[in-house]
């Protein structure tokens, strides 16, 4: 039972590794942004706006360019990833402190927050084995050397007690913050960038035929990964009570901070990412229901896909999201977009991607 053309197209494996009988030269974009219940564009610029209570925000950027020679291809590849957990609550006192308002008396507000932050440059080198029949099996191990970096966890509760006197609101509470970086966004501390030694990445990936109408896809990225800096710097820091002031017009809390800064040499870990998808196909129709699970997140979509020749045309929709998606295929072109408004300051949920290969011989 060989591999429908369905089930070929929509493999969540990376396109540009689908088996070929010759030399092919390749280039794809993928990119998603999503911050739950809130714009992903004022979240991470960091403007006023107005923050809705939720739990994780985080964006994946890859560019791969490369050539592929029968199942074995070679990529230059360029990444970014940013990834925020919080609670609630943090999500809650994170868009007072942006908008310069005062939290709610008498509040306690649980706080937790988890970030991971890293930019790469390296290659990747991928293996795509179809030997058994109806079953399609995908590996690649990558070389990464990193650029910027922030990984780091903070902890513990907050309130507002009330006027303290002479214009002054107190805030009471306990905060532990732990976290390694390249740059101090906190509190500006001035040290020279470490060096990353060495990073490396392994993805698996497998397209199963099930049935002569039913298949599947499973990519799962980042399995194993680990980056290693050198003399990072990082900071470990305990907040207790604090003051509010006004400045130009807003709230600014200036908490009691005390704590250690140092440097060490640091392993980072990639977050895993999971993409899973089930397909049912009828003639020149396809259904299908697609997963991804990474970032303390999950995102689930319904697509449905047309094939006239050569070319497949999809149409995809996040129901929790209300994010639509359009896309087109081709054997060279990769188009597709997703987003939950035109405008793109608005949405919460935004996929891009574009790549195209270029057969060189056959």
């Amino acid at each position: 039972m060989l591999m429908s053309a369905a089930a070929a197209s929509l493999s969540l494996i990376p396109f540009y590794s689908a088996s070929s009988q010759g030399l092919d030269v390749y280039t794809s974009i993928n990119a998603i942004a999503y911050a739950e219940n809130n714009s992903a564009y004022h979240l991470i610029k960091g403007t006023e706006t107005t923050y809705n209570r939720s739990e994780s925000a985080f964006t994946f950027n890859e560019f791969a360019i490369g050539t592929r020679y029968k199942s074995i291809s070679f990529s230059l590849i360029s990444r970014y990833e940013w990834f925020l957990g919080f609670t609630k609550d943090t999500m809650e006192l994170y868009g007072t402190t942006v908008n310069g308002t005062l939290i709610e008396p008498d509040k306690r507000y649980d706080l937790d927050l988890k970030t991971n932050h890293i930019k790469t440059d390296g290659f990747r080198i991928a293996y795509h084995y179809d030997g058994f029949e109806g079953i399609n099996l995908y590996g690649a191990a990558s070389y990464l050397k990193a650029r910027e970096l922030m990984v780091g966890e903070t902890s513990g509760w907050a309130s507002l007690t009330g006027d303290c006197g002479d214009g002054f609101e107190c805030y009471s509470g306990n905060l532990d913050l732990s976290y390694t970086y390249t740059e101090d966004k906190l509190f500006d501390r001035q040290t020279n960038a470490p060096e990353s030694l060495y990073g490396y990445s392994f993805d698996l990936g497998v397209d199963w035929q099930l049935t002569d109408s039913v298949f599947t896809s499973l990519y799962v990225q980042d399995v194993y990964s680990e980056v290693l800096w050198d003399q990072s710097p990082f900071t470990d820091a305990h907040a207790t009570t604090a003051t509010s002031v006004i400045e130009d017009g807003k709230i600014k809390v200036e908490p009691v901070i005390t704590g250690y800064e140092g440097n060490r040499d640091f392993k980072q870990r990639l977050p895993v990412k999971y993409n899973a998808l089930l397909g049912y196909s009828r003639q020149a129709h396809t259904g299908y229901i697609q997963g991804f699970q990474s970032y303390d997140t999950l995102l689930v979509n319904l697509g449905y896909q047309y094939r006239a020749g050569q070319s497949q045309y999809l149409f995809k929709y996040y129901p929790l999201e209300q994010a639509f998606g359009i896309g087109y295929k081709s054997s060279i072109f990769d188009l597709a977009l997703t987003s939950d408004s035109f405008d793109y300051q608005k949405t919460s949920i935004l996929e891009i991607r574009l790549g195209f290969s270029i057969p060189l011989y056959r």
